[in-house]
């Protein structure tokens, strides 16, 4: 009769077993208050990274950010293949492997993370603000200085948080969380955009200063220029369209390769913004393009793709002292991407 009891007693365990295995997401979670969205994750889950940019022919419009040989990173949007964990495949086209290498030379162009860098697993946790928790191998490590370091873990995260549904960006490496990187990189919380390719002569130590993005360009390389997100640190608490085309006028650092192209001698006049139009007035000094109408389409773009920064801008119209800009347009829509290859 015992051993009957014990048959039926480790029955009645097995289907109880069964049943909270089969009904519970985490039964973990269930036993022993464990929430499984709170382990390294090994394996990936792609949830909600819909096909909303998906092209006709299978491919994604993805902006992935890659670095020019000054260290800059510059955003391109590249067509990938659509296919489930697209945001895992975004990242391994940032990896230094010798296809992606000639793909980025190409545009003049070096991709970020070391060679072999490997994902080990990956989640997108949208019930965390928008989380990507990301888990990378050892050889993620293997850069040598401040600057390396500081243009991986930005490229990981601009690139990341072009999704819609990524927000935040958590860094891991070989399971393990690390409060910090080799070079003092902050990685023990989520990481957001804040800055990217900060200008030193820029720098303000005022109480007031603010981040201000500006793009400026290169075209340096005759097979692709390029356009780049600049963060100037400005002495105001409170950025506007105003602030940003004057740091533009006053160009990038002194020692760098990147230009605004505005004529010397430009002044603003004036910024009004308008049913969704913004309307920008230069002092006279701006026709002083003479011939080169590729300089003054640069120029424009720049300006363009800075006033995009600012609420739902949808297109630019360029005055020079009150009256239209002579141009074959009055008025230049904003483009969904800054660079396209």
């Amino acid at each position: 009769m015992l051993h009957k009891h014990k048959v039926v007693l480790s029955v009645i365990i097995l289907i109880l077993l069964c049943i909270l295995l089969t009904s519970c997401k985490n039964p973990l979670k269930s036993l022993f208050g464990k929430d499984d969205t709170e382990d390294i994750v090994q394996e990936e889950e792609q949830e909600g990274l819909d096909e909303t940019m998906q092209d006709e022919d299978g491919l994604r419009s993805t902006v992935l950010y890659y670095q020019d040989k000054h260290g800059y990173l510059v955003p391109v949007m590249r067509k990938i293949p659509w296919e489930e964990g697209i945001a895992k495949k975004a990242i391994n086209a940032l990896i230094d492997e010798p296809v992606i290498r000639e793909e980025a030379a190409e545009m003049g162009l070096y991709p970020t993370l070391p060679e072999g860098t490997e994902i080990l697993g990956m989640a997108i946790i949208p019930d965390t603000g928008n989380l990507a928790r990301i888990d990378f191998n050892k050889n993620f490590m293997n850069y040598s200085s401040a600057a390396e370091e500081n243009c991986i873990v930005q490229s990981i995260v601009y690139t990341l948080t072009e999704f819609p549904t990524i927000d935040q960006v958590e860094l891991i490496i070989e399971g393990e969380r690390v409060k910090e990187l080799t070079y003092g990189t902050d990685i023990s919380a989520p990481l957001t955009r804040e800055v990217i390719n900060v200008q030193s002569d820029s720098y303000s130590d005022s109480d007031q200063a603010s981040n201000l993005m500006v793009y400026f360009y290169n075209d340096s390389n005759p097979d692709f220029e390029y356009f780049v997100p600049v963060t100037k640190i400005v002495a105001t608490l409170e950025p506007n369209i105003e602030s940003a085309i004057e740091e533009i006028i006053k160009g990038p650092d002194s020692d760098s390769e990147l230009k605004s192209g505005i004529p010397e001698g430009t002044k603003l006049l004036g910024v009004q913004v308008k049913d969704g139009i913004a309307y920008i007035n230069f002092s006279k000094e701006f026709n002083n393009f003479g011939e080169d109408k590729q300089a003054q389409e640069r120029a424009i773009k720049a300006i363009v793709l800075t006033v995009k920064e600012f609420g739902d801008i949808k297109e630019v119209k360029i005055l020079v002292e009150g009256q239209e800009l002579e141009s074959d347009n009055d008025t230049f829509s904003v483009p969904t991407f800054a660079n396209e290859y």
